[in-house]
């Protein structure tokens, strides 16, 4: 299978990633779409296929952000000589649901995530 998105495609609309960063975050994007949408994303044309496109490379950015934060890791705070911070815990489930959203945004209306 192709990719559903190259680098040029997402440096021109959704740049947030190096070309390097977008090469190793392509295939987990990819595989959440085909997961979300039971592989129907494989077999999109026209206006769905751009639409998964989209959501292709939404999700790399959302990935990208959930990873900066630790997002899912279950690290609530940081200590280090004295020096302290604390995050929101956000769980492995919150994290997932979070990109199932990304992902819903960009495919609502369809069909590919199993509803119209």
């Amino acid at each position: 299978m192709d990719h559903y998105i190259d680098w040029e495609y997402y440096n021109s609309h959704f740049p947030k990633l190096t070309e390097e960063e977008f090469d190793v975050a392509l295939a987990g994007a990819e595989a959440k779409v085909d997961v979300l949408t039971h592989f129907r994303a494989q077999t999109a044309t026209g206006y769905k296929l751009e639409q998964v496109k989209a959501a292709v490379a939404n999700l790399i950015n959302a990935m990208a952000d959930q990873n900066s934060v630790g997002a899912g890791s279950g690290i609530a705070s940081v200590s280090n000589d004295g020096y302290s911070e604390s995050y929101s815990n956000v769980t492995k489930e919150q994290a997932d649901a979070e990109l199932r959203s990304v992902c819903f945004q960009w495919l609502s209306g369809t069909g590919l995530m199993g509803c119209l």
